[in-house]
C-alpha cells in the first residue's frame, strides 16, 4: 500500500512540474538541470509519522539540487528537449582545442637518402633518350630527331634495297635514264698560245646528252646501254652485261666499257668534281673498248680487284674529247683498290681512306699502217679542242706500250683531297708522265662526297637539305633550303719533252690551276663556275718558244640526270 501511495505521488509531482508556466522559459538551464534531476533520482526524505497518518514527503526544490554541468550530459539526451513544442536552443561551450605536443625533430640532410624512385627512373630515362648536345636544348632534340630520321631513312633504304633485288624467276626489268650539260666557256689567250694554237674562239652550248637504259633479272643479271649525242655525232658509251657471283670469275662483266686506267676516269662524268675529266687523266687514259672482265671484292667490299682482257678497237665514233685512235689488238689491264678506313656515324659517312692501283699493256697491230696519239688539252671543254701537248706515235716502229697508275684519296667529314700518278712507257720514245692533287671542301653541314665500293671511287654528293622555293600564302616566296656548296681546287702536271723524236709533235710539259666552286640543288642537279689556268712551256715541230704560252677560261655549267 505505502508503495502505490509513493507511486501515485510521484505522477502528482511530475504532473505540476510539467505544468509549470515557467518549465519552458527561455532560461535552458530549468530543464536541462530537471532532466539530470530525474536522471540522478529523486531524493526523498521521510518525516516523522505524525497521528499515524500517511508520511509525508518532502521533495527538495529544482535549484536545490546539485547538478553536472550541462557539458557533461549525454548527446543521447538532447532528442528529450522537444516535447510538442518549439525546440529549445541549448547553447553548449565549445570543446577547447587540444595543444599536440610539440616534439623536436633533426633535419634530414639530404645525403642522408638512402634512395629516390622518382629520380633513379627520370635518370634511366634520361639515358634511354639520345644525347642533347648543345646550349639550347630545343635545338640539341632536334638534332636528335634529325639523327633518328637518317637512321631510319637508312633502314628504309636498305629494306628497300633488299625488297628490289632481283627475283631469278622474274624477267628483265628496265629502267630509263640520261644526263644533260649545258656548258659555257669564255677564253682568253697570249700571243705565244695563239701562235702555237690559233685564236680559240669561246663556245655556248650543249656538252654532252645521254640517254640510257639499264636493268636487272633472271638471277641477278645487270645490263647497261648508254648512247651520247656529242657535237651532232653518236657514240657508244657503256653497253655491257654484268652476270653476278660466278665461280672463279667472281662478277663477270663483257661487253664495251672501260679500260680501269684511274680513279678519276672510272668516276661518272656527272659525278666528276670539275666541269670535265682532268688533263692528266685524259692524257693517259685507255677509254673503253670491247672486252671481258672480272671483278672480286674482299673483306666486305673494302678490296676490290678486277682484271680484264681487251680488243684493240673501240666503238666510240664521237670527235671529241673522248676519242683515241688507239688500233692496238690487244690490251691487258688490272686494277686493285682498297679502303682500309671506312667509317659511318648515324647513317652518314665520316672518314674514308682510298689507295689503289692500276696498269694496262697494250700490244699494237702492225699489220694497220696507223699511229697511237698520245695528247693533253686544258680542263675545258671547247669544239676546237686545242692540244697543247700532242705526239702521234708510229704503230710499226713500236713493239709495245704500258701504262702504269697510283691513287690516293682522303676523305674526313666535309673535306676531301684526291691526288694520281701516271707513267707511260713508249719503245723507242721514251716515257711521258703526269700528275694531279685536288682538294674540295663542302661548306654546308651533313654533306660528302659518297663513295661507291662496287666500282672502287668516289660518287654522287649527299645533299641534307635541296634547294626549295616555297610560297607562303601566296604572298611571299622564300627559300627552303640552299642544297650544298662545295669548294674545289687542283694543280696538274705533264710532262711530253721525250716526244722531240716524233714527227710533227708538240713536246714540253704542261701545268694547270683550277679553282671555282659547285652548287648542287639536290642529287641530280648542279651548277658549277670554275676559272682554269694553263700553262704549256711547248714547242712546235721543234721550235723552242721563247716564252710560254697561257690560256685562262672562265667556265659555267649545269647538269642535271634523270
Amino acid at each position: 500500500m505505502e508503495k502505490k501511495v509513493v507511486k501515485i505521488a510521484g505522477l502528482l509531482l511530475l504532473a505540476m512540474i510539467f505544468s509549470s508556466p515557467t518549465l519552458f522559459a527561455e532560461d535552458a538551464g530549468a530543464p536541462v538541470m530537471l532532466i539530470a534531476a530525474l536522471d540522478a533520482g529523486p531524493v526523498l526524505t521521510p518525516t516523522a509519522v505524525v497521528n499515524d497518518s500517511a508520511p509525508e514527503f518532502l521533495v527538495p526544490e529544482p535549484e536545490a539540487v546539485k547538478m553536472e554541468p550541462a557539458s557533461a550530459m549525454k548527446k543521447e539526451a538532447l532528442p528529450h528537449l522537444i516535447i510538442n513544442r518549439e525546440p529549445v536552443k541549448a547553447e553548449t561551450p565549445l570543446p577547447q582545442a587540444v595543444q599536440p605536443e610539440i616534439v623536436k625533430t633533426e633535419a634530414v640532410k639530404p645525403e642522408a637518402v638512402k634512395s629516390d624512385p622518382v629520380k633513379e627512373d627520370t635518370e634511366k630515362a634520361k639515358k634511354a633518350l639520345p644525347p642533347l648536345e648543345g646550349t639550347n636544348d630545343l635545338q640539341a632534340l632536334q638534332k636528335s630527331i634529325d639523327s633518328m630520321k637518317k637512321d631510319l631513312d637508312k633502314m628504309k633504304k636498305e629494306l628497300a634495297k633488299k625488297q628490289n633485288s632481283p627475283d631469278p624467276n622474274k624477267k628483265f626489268t628496265c629502267k630509263p635514264g640520261g644526263q644533260m650539260f649545258l656548258t659555257g666557256v669564255d677564253i682568253s689567250q697570249n700571243d705565244q698560245s695563239k701562235e702555237l694554237y690559233k685564236d680559240i674562239q669561246n663556245v655556248y652550248g650543249f656538252q654532252d646528252l645521254r640517254l640510257n637504259v639499264s636493268g636487272n633479272g633472271y638471277g641477278g643479271i645487270r645490263y647497261m646501254f648508254e648512247m651520247a649525242f656529242q657535237n651532232s655525232d653518236i657514240a657508244f658509251k657503256d653497253v655491257d652485261i654484268t652476270v653476278p657471283d660466278v665461280p672463279v670469275w667472281g662478277d663477270l662483266r663483257m661487253g664495251h666499257f672501260r679500260v680501269e686506267s684511274g680513279m678519276d676516269f672510272l668516276e661518272s662524268s656527272f659525278d666528276t668534281t670539275f666541269t670535265d675529266r682532268t688533263a692528266i687523266s685524259n692524257t693517259f687514259r685507255a677509254d673503253r673498248h670491247f672486252g671481258i672482265g672480272s671483278i672480286h671484292y674482299f673483306d666486305n667490299k673494302n678490296i676490290r680487284w678486277f682484271s680484264g682482257l681487251f680488243a684493240g678497237k673501240t666503238l666510240d665514233t664521237a670527235k671529241g674529247a673522248y676519242a683515241y685512235q688507239d688500233t692496238s689488238d690487244l690490251i691487258l689491264n688490272t686494277r686493285l683498290s682498297a679502303v682500309p678506313v671506312y667509317k659511318e656515324c648515324n647513317g652518314q659517312l665520316c672518314e674514308v681512306l682510298h689507295f689503289g692501283t692500276s696498269y694496262y699493256w697494250c700490244d699494237p697491230d702492225y699489220e694497220q699502217n696507223t699511229s697511237y696519239q698520245l695528247r693533253t688539252r686544258p680542263t675545258s671543254w671547247l669544239f676546237d679542242q686545242p692540244r697543247v701537248l700532242s705526239g702521234k706515235l708510229p704503230v710499226d716502229t713500236m713493239d709495245s706500250y704500258s701504262v702504269a697508275q697510283v691513287e690516293a684519296a682522303w676523305q674526313y667529314g666535309r673535306f676531301g683531297v684526291q691526288s694520281e700518278y701516271f707513267y707511260g712507257s713508249y719503245k723507242n720514245y721514251g716515257s711521258a708522265q703526269g700528275a694531279y692533287l685536288l682538294g674540295r671542301l663542302m661548306l654546308n653541314e651533313g654533306a660528302y662526297r659518297k663513295y661507291n665500293k662496287d666500282r672502287g671511287v668516289f660518287g654522287g654528293v649527299n645533299v641534307p637539305r635541296n634547294l626549295r622555293i616555297v610560297d607562303y600564302d601566296n604572298e611571299l616566296r622564300c627559300f627552303d633550303g640552299f642544297g650544298v656548296f662545295e669548294l674545289a681546287t687542283m694543280a696538274g702536271w705533264s710532262d711530253l719533252n721525250n716526244l722531240e723524236n716524233v714527227p710533227g709533235s708538240i713536246y714540253g710539259s704542261f701545268c694547270e690551276f683550277i679553282n671555282g666552286i659547285n652548287w648542287y640543288w639536290n642529287e641530280q642537279t648542279r651548277f658549277a663556275l670554275f676559272w682554269n689556268h694553263a700553262i704549256a712551256d711547248s714547242a712546235k715541230y721543234g721550235n723552242t718558244p721563247e716564252e710560254d704560252s697561257v690560256m685562262d677560261s672562265i667556265v659555267f655549267q649545269f647538269r642535271i640526270k634523270f
